[in-house]
């Protein structure tokens, strides 16, 4: 390399890092869990081709051809609101032949470059680019737009991207609530979607990820291992439930490494009790893209594997299975049986969730317009197994029931 060529590639050398070192973690976190070749291929392909573009692309140089170029950026970031596909009413992809692009990954990394080229321009095409990411809606790229206005405004000290940074902050918010689809296996939710045996794996991904690569926790003096930063976002991320329980073999690896850390993050579980193995259960219905919708979208559940005649569903850990059956789904409407003066369906099947979360399914039920079968209420109140219940029906007419505890251990109480 000429001596005059050093300073070039000098400052181009933190985009060439910054790129590199999660899209390796990445491809990593692939291979090591199993993922389809395919997915591997495209990730190392886009990778190589923005390696490329780092060390060859070029950018006009003229104020009206990057601002023409940035216009056109957010015009194709906007293309799926017209064109789809859309999945419960979400619409951020950009269909390409076999491949299908996500255009807001694939648009905003030039676009933030363009806009810190562009300093008069900048808050205006920011906050474009955010009003597409709340129409999709789509948080990632929300987030992206946030990242990006806080950065130039710790350059510019520009109050106006201060300001757009709040908005976009709030605006990643709304879009989070707004747009929730059923995660895609190693596309999103991975450090909790690896299973209930791979605890170990994604804590390690986790800490990769975040800066501190730890193939093995390594103890300390002081009897600590690890950054300690590191570890407690780690297991906050790891341990805070979405139906995982993480295993008992990296929790006593984790207890060696800071007790008080790992009872802590134990103390919050999603299902209760999570100490037993998960169940599995196959249940019949009359319409799988129903089922993908209610399961899948209103029930939060991640989707696991599926064919043309079934689908599974992670449920708080547990495997359950929506098979394509309508004779027998057209026999679930079942019979009833009383219980504290309601009719109780039967059959039915459920969860004993913690009490925070069974509520906010409940709140998160109403809100979906979900005709309760019995309304969420208070069972055998101020009697031994007092709790908390709900029954609904999936659009198969499947009956489900969702109870909690204030006191778990009033789960098998007697008298």
């Amino acid at each position: 390399m000429a001596a005059r060529d050093w300073p070039v590639a000098r400052r181009r050398l933190p985009a060439l890092l910054a790129l590199t070192l999660p899209v390796l973690a990445g491809l990593g976190y692939l291979a090591g869990f199993g993922a389809p070749g395919a997915y591997m291929a495209v990730n190392a392909g886009a990778l190589i081709l923005g390696l490329a573009w780092i060390g060859v692309g070029w950018i006009p140089s003229g104020s009206r051809a990057r601002r023409a170029l940035a216009i056109a950026l957010v015009i194709l970031f906007a293309v799926p609101l017209l064109t789809g596909p859309q999945v419960n009413g979400i619409a951020r992809w950009l269909p390409l032949g076999p491949v299908i692009l996500h255009a807001g990954m694939l648009t905003l990394p030039l676009l933030v470059v363009l806009a810190a080229r562009a300093e008069d321009d900048a808050p205006l095409l920011l906050l474009a680019a955010l009003l597409v990411a709340v129409l999709q809606p789509d948080a990632a790229s929300a987030l992206a737009v946030t990242i990006a206005c806080v950065g130039l405004h710790h350059v510019s000290q520009d109050w106006r991207m201060g300001l757009v940074a709040i908005i976009a902050f709030i605006a990643t918010i709304a879009a989070a609530l707004r747009g929730e689809l059923p995660a895609q296996p190693f596309v999103e939710r991975v450090l909790v979607g690896g299973g209930t045996r791979r605890a170990a794996r994604r804590y390690r991904l986790a800490c990769g990820a975040l800066g501190g690569v730890l193939p093995h926790p390594v103890r300390r003096a002081d009897g600590a291992c690890g950054p300690v930063r590191v570890r407690r976002l780690a297991v906050r991320l790891l341990g805070r439930g979405d139906g995982i329980e993480l295993s008992e073999r990296a929790h006593r690896l984790w207890r060696r490494a800071d007790p008080g850390l790992c009872a802590g993050a134990r103390q919050q579980p999603r299902a209760c009790p999570m100490s037993l193995p998960p169940f599995h259960l196959a249940f019949p219905v009359d319409n799988l893209d129903a089922a993908r919708r209610f399961w899948g979208g209103t029930m939060g559940c991640p989707e696991g594997r599926s064919s043309a005649e079934w689908i599974d569903f992670d449920f708080y850990g547990h495997q359950i299975v929506a098979h394509l059956s309508p004779t027998a789904a057209a026999q679930n409407a079942g019979a009833s049986n009383p219980v504290d003066g309601h009719d109780v369906p039967v059959p039915h099947f459920g969860l004993v969730l913690a009490l925070d979360d069974w509520q906010a399914l409940a709140d998160r039920l109403t809100e979906a317009g979900v005709n309760f079968a019995i309304a969420p209420h208070i069972r055998f109140k101020g009697q031994p197994g007092e709790q908390a219940t709900m029954f609904f029906r999936d659009p198969a007419g499947n009956a489900i029931e969702i109870k909690a505890f204030a006191d778990i251990g009033q789960l098998f109480a007697t008298g």
